[in-house]
């Protein structure tokens, strides 16, 4: 407790020194960028630092019920079923048919584990672990809300490690600056690439070695409030190694997908021309200014309009006849894989 208390006080000392009134602010966007990143930086680590500090008091709170807890655990504390009503001992804390596994005959006397929210204790019968409506049984108020608060607290713990683990894993933040990043299973250019991640997506650094740095990044088919365990932390986040250079220490701001859209058809484009060099200046800037011409191939056409909705094929001798049907309306029609003829 006491590291913890001497680490807050360097860190808002730290925060006073990088703080100061408006009117000293700086005026060069060079020097705000910086200063914002250190704040940034400082900030996700006192939120790190108070989700321990809530842990640890949380822990504290726990042990505190735990010890009046102990009191009926150090004597076993026995409950027996209701004297009028068999209990159904069930599997799952749920009231559905499909989770009764047994029926406890009537003063069985039961050893209990706890309590959840939904009036469910958790017991122990013929050695297996499972639950009984509380109503079921003798066990009074006064037990029950102890039981029930030692559970919630055991909840609520849990819940604060978990967001204490999450922030940890994500304390050190970059991004991806180039336009694509490969996301490889190993440090090294012939690794085999995992991923790619696009500019401006969030990751979170976890190592460096010889100019790669060891990552995590969020599961996007697997949410925060799916996370009720360690183990699914794991599926939390996917991790892997990504070149230093193709990473900023500054936010980058994410290109939308309209703009992508653009831009790859762009990169398409140019990759296509450089494969193809042999190609006339005419059909150069037809594609390179979406403008269809006769006698282009369907490559090229491809890349200006993209794929048609349908395509009707008709061969003859020697001929193969396509008609491209676009959206309003349009048509386009080949001979022998050239553009010969449209209409629109």
């Amino acid at each position: 407790m006491k590291n913890i208390l001497l680490l807050i006080i360097l860190l808002l000392m730290l925060l006073n020194s990088l703080t100061y009134p408006q009117s000293q602010y700086p005026t060069n966007s060079k020097n705000i960028e910086s200063k914002i990143d250190s704040l940034e930086h400082l900030k996700a680590i006192l939120q790190n630092e108070i989700i321990k500090i809530d842990s640890t008091i949380s822990i504290l709170d726990e042990k505190k019920i735990q010890l009046e807890f102990s009191k009926f655990k150090s004597n076993k504390l026995f409950i027996t079923s209701s004297k009028n009503l068999k209990a159904e001992f069930r599997s799952a804390p749920v009231l559905h048919p499909a989770n009764v596994i047994a029926t406890i005959p009537t003063n069985t006397k039961l050893e209990v584990l706890g309590a959840d929210e939904n009036d469910f204790l958790k017991l122990i019968f013929k050695n297996k672990e499972g639950y009984v409506l509380r109503f079921l049984t003798n066990i009074d108020d006064k037990q029950y809300n102890v039981l029930k608060s030692n559970y919630l607290l055991k909840l609520e713990v849990q819940k604060i490690r978990l967001d204490s683990l999450i922030s940890e894993i994500e304390i050190d933040r970059i991004w991806v600056k180039s336009y694509t990043a490969n996301v490889r299973q190993e440090p090294s250019s012939s690794a085999k690439i995992f991923i790619k991640l696009e500019q401006g997506e969030e990751i979170y650094k976890q190592k460096s070695m010889n100019g790669w740095i060891k990552i995590k990044f969020r599961n996007p088919n697997f949410s925060r409030k799916d996370v009720n365990t360690i183990d699914d932390i794991k599926k939390l986040f996917f991790e892997g190694w990504i070149y230093n250079n193709l990473t900023s220490n500054s936010k980058i701001k994410k290109i939308g997908r309209s703009e992508r859209y653009k831009i790859d058809r762009k990169l398409e484009k140019e990759k296509f021309l450089k494969n193809n060099p042999g190609i006339s200046y005419a059909f150069k800037q037809g594609i390179l200014n979406d403008t269809i011409l006769i006698g282009m191939s369907k490559d090229m056409i491809i890349l200006i309009k993209g794929e048609p909705d349908d395509i009707n094929r008709t061969v003859t001798a020697g001929i193969v006849y396509e008609q491209w049907i676009y959206p309003s309306y349009e048509y386009l029609y080949f001979e022998n894989n050239i553009l010969s003829s449209w209409q629109n």
